[in-house]
């Protein structure tokens, strides 16, 4: 058993994010005029195996309408019944397939949908977890603050 992590600040003035990856599935960007590229994040170990490792942050970019797409292995690992695993190339694939400019709620269900009609009737093995966050741009910063970010 293990602990992956992959946290994040996002400035939303002007849609970069710090993180810190610790052993986590590899996110991607889904452009707003479409395609999707998966990001080659600063990488680090799953969480509690060597005392006091030390975790460096990188930088990720979205542009206004872009979405970040975080996923747990679940989605990687899921099987059918040949046994054959989802990964991380037919995740690429669909998202690539994606209208520009969808919604997060909307390409979250076709994510979902994807690896459900891969799986079919096979058992799932692991936990699917899935978040899809979509910058809007500053616009969407409608408050005054003096620092507005949010944690991924």
């Amino acid at each position: 058993m293990f602990v992956t992590v992959f946290a994040g600040i996002l400035d939303l003035r002007d849609g970069s994010i710090e993180y810190a990856d610790g052993g986590h599935e590899p996110p991607y960007i889904v452009k707003s005029h479409g395609g999707a590229s998966m990001i080659d994040k600063v990488g680090g170990l799953a969480l509690g195996f060597i005392p006091d490792y030390e975790f460096h942050s990188g930088k990720i970019q979205l542009e206004s309408g872009d979405s970040l797409v975080l996923y747990t292995d679940g989605i990687t690992e899921a099987m059918d019944l040949q046994h054959h695993l989802f990964g991380a190339e037919r995740i690429e694939t669909l998202l690539d397939r994606l209208a520009p400019g969808i919604s997060a709620q909307t390409l979250s269900k076709a994510l979902l949908g994807g690896v459900a009609a891969f799986v079919g009737g096979a058992h799932q093995s692991d936990d699917i977890t899935l978040l899809v966050l979509r910058y809007g741009g500053d616009a969407d910063v409608a408050s005054p603050i003096s620092d507005p970010v949010a944690v991924v």
